[in-house]
């Protein structure tokens, strides 16, 4: 993707490494509560200045989540706002989604509910060698008015937001924008029905399960701007030996990232 839609000032990473277990689970904005992307990386969007200072979208509008795929990515950051399904985009191209509703915009508070597989589709991508589960979700703001709050797709997702109000629609346009890019990657787990589509070695490996913290960086290398700054930032492997039921840690090497330390007037 181009550089040109992110604004890496307001990058921030939620690992647990970064944004410790004692710190909040949520924060509150416009008088609704949202929960905090733990385990995810935000990168930062460009977003429309003067629209934003007019309608004071970091004051008054309502901070939501949406899942959604790489594939629809770029399309909608470069429409600046959430489309609706059918929505003929700047690119030219009609916007599609899945869900049989096509008059509203689905969102969410909870960051685990907005990024449930029906609406947030796991991609398995082999990096470095190696495969990683990765998801997609963007952080926005959005119009309190006529958001329509009810009870979700699957209850006991998220201790935070009510099953009653975990689920939001609204049949407003324009009014909903993507401010943050989240992306979370962890080490993909073989089983039986993929291990064909992968190497030799995940059969090998069958016996070891792991765990990363924070979530396997290089994914992001892309997006990384090196003219800014950046805080160093090590992931170390906890591998589980099955075999003889120790565990075993791996150190990997240094990853530059450049992540602002804190959360800028909470974006």
């Amino acid at each position: 993707m181009n550089k040109a839609y992110f604004n890496f000032n307001y990058n921030k990473c939620f690992c647990f490494h970064c944004y410790s277990r004692t710190k909040i689970d949520y924060f509150t904005v416009a008088n609704s509560n949202y929960t905090v992307p733990r385990g995810w990386t935000r990168f930062g969007l460009q977003i429309d200045q003067t629209f934003a200072e007019s309608k004071q979208i970091f004051k008054k509008w309502c901070t939501s989540f949406y899942g959604t795929s790489k594939y629809k990515l770029e399309s909608i950051i470069n429409n600046r706002f959430i489309p609706f399904p059918g929505d003929r985009l700047l690119s030219g191209e009609i916007f599609a989604t899945h869900l049989s509703d096509k008059q509203h915009v689905y969102t969410s508070p909870s960051i685990n509910y907005a990024s449930l597989t029906h609406v947030c589709p796991i991609d398995t991508t082999k990096i470095n060698n190696e495969w990683y589960d990765v998801q997609i979700v963007l952080e926005c703001k959005q119009n309190p008015q006529k958001i329509v709050k009810q009870q979700g797709y699957r209850r006991n997702v998220c201790r935070i937001i009510s099953d009653n109000e975990i689920e939001w629609k609204t049949d407003q346009r324009s009014s909903i924008i993507p401010y943050g890019l989240l992306i979370r990657a962890r080490k993909h787990q073989c089983i039986k029905e993929c291990v064909h589509r992968h190497s030799s070695k995940a059969v090998a490996n069958a016996s070891y399960s792991s765990k990363f913290e924070p979530n396997p960086l290089p994914i992001f290398d892309s997006l990384i701007d090196k003219s800014d700054v950046y805080v160093e930032r090590r992931a170390d492997i906890v591998e589980r030996d099955a075999s003889i039921g120790k565990h075993r840690t791996t150190p990997r090497r240094t990853h530059r990232l450049d992540i602002s330390i804190r959360d800028r007037s909470h974006r």
